[in-house]
């Protein structure tokens, strides 16, 4: 998979494009298709710093 990250404002945009032949040979229909996801930065944020409370042993932030 290749994926981009831009920021566009307060929005992050991702676009993801696949390239294994495995993915490609069980999805032939992505073969050339970029798909793009929109996300608030915020949001994305909120994201990594509960990925990485939860990767230091603690528990989502903001849940008991």
């Amino acid at each position: 998979m290749t994926a981009h990250l831009f920021r566009d404002a307060g929005r992050l945009v991702l676009t993801l494009q696949f390239w294994r032949e495995e993915h490609l040979i069980k999805n032939p229909e992505h073969a050339g298709e970029v798909f793009v996801v929109e996300i608030p930065t915020v949001e994305f944020v909120g994201i990594l710093e509960n990925l990485v409370a939860v990767l230091d042993g603690g528990r989502q932030l903001g849940c008991p």
